[in-house]
């Protein structure tokens, strides 16, 4: 913190230099020591993550029936996974990800790829939604802004100082509800300056709009809740009368948006994504039954839509 993250050795006094393999090797310990907070099996993919840091934070926040409402929640629950509770350990959270930033600044010279693993890690214990990011009031000397850039630009080195600031724009929200409302409009933008259609004949606004029904499958409501908002909102701007037909399986998310399928249909399609996933049955004869038990549930529709995961429209490609 003292030199502000130097690039080279030279950047370093006398003193400086000398403890710079110290500063190294204690950093390579705490990772070592730690790294089962954040990794299970060396955390080679993102399906090694694990989340020991947050049963930490709860060991800290048990009073908090927002940790349990919301962090338990979102990262134990809706991923079918125990919450065990501990008691507090000497982990550092914001203390190990300055080890995994220290790191990668040494690891840069030798594998970019090794070290924005590093940075990648570190960016996970921001939390999910920046939902344990205090680490800019830590004391210690990385922000989340340091760690955004490092892990968006794919950088030779490690970006930091002034140059990491000069990435810093303010959020539309810090500027007030007048300008997320200018960002959401319609009125004024290219697409509300076009012509409308009027089916039966001219330009201009039809009596009776056509409709488009969508079905819509996914394992997480955002994508397809996002889009059911914007084309059932501004219908009569676009100038279509958008219905969907709600079949997403994330319980808990799908009741936000209002497309959750009835209790059948949910059980169906997770019985057919079971027997894939689980049973690892061959896709073809997975996809074929699938099809031919979802089809009935589809002949409304004008367009199936596949959100999260998109790679689930394979199941329909025979439709």
């Amino acid at each position: 913190a003292e030199h502000g993250w130097p690039d080279t050795p030279e950047d370093f006094d006398a003193e400086g230099e000398a403890g710079l393999g110290e500063l190294y090797s204690t950093a390579r310990h705490l990772l070592d020591t730690w790294t089962h907070m954040v990794c299970v099996d060396g955390c080679r993919t993102t399906e090694d993550l694990a989340w020991g840091f947050v049963e930490e934070w709860g060991a800290r926040c048990s009073d908090s029936a927002n940790f349990d409402r919301y962090l338990i929640t979102h990262y134990f629950r809706n991923r079918n996974l125990t919450y065990a509770p501990r008691a507090k350990t000497g982990f550092c959270h914001y203390g190990y990800i300055t080890a995994l930033v220290v790191v990668a600044q040494f690891e840069f010279a030798m594998s970019v790829a090794s070290a924005q693993r590093y940075i990648y890690l570190a960016f996970t214990l921001l939390g999910d939604f920046f939902s344990l990011d205090w680490i800019d009031s830590s004391g210690w000397p990385v922000s989340s802004l340091m760690l955004s850039v490092n892990l968006r630009l794919l950088s030779q080195r490690l970006v930091k100082g002034k140059s990491a600031e000069e990435w810093r724009a303010p959020f539309p929200g810090e500027s007030g509800p007048d300008t997320l409302r200018w960002f959401s409009r319609w009125q004024g933008t290219s697409e509300h300056g076009k012509p409308r259609w009027n089916p039966r004949g001219g330009i201009g606004w039809p009596d009776v709009l056509p409709r488009l029904v969508i079905w819509q499958t996914d394992g997480h409501t955002a994508l397809a809740g996002e889009a059911k908002t914007i084309l059932v909102g501004f219908a009569r701007e676009i100038g279509v009368d958008t219905q969907f037909i709600g079949n997403s399986i994330a319980q808990s998310t799908c009741g936000n948006y209002g497309l959750c399928p009835d209790a059948e249909t949910m059980a169906l399609i997770g019985q057919h994504l079971d027997r894939y996933y689980v049973a690892e049955e061959p896709f073809e004869a997975v996809a074929s039954d699938f099809t031919q038990a979802m089809s009935s549930r589809m002949r409304e529709a004008d367009v199936l839509m596949c959100g999260q995961p998109l790679v689930w429209c394979r199941f329909f490609l025979q439709l």
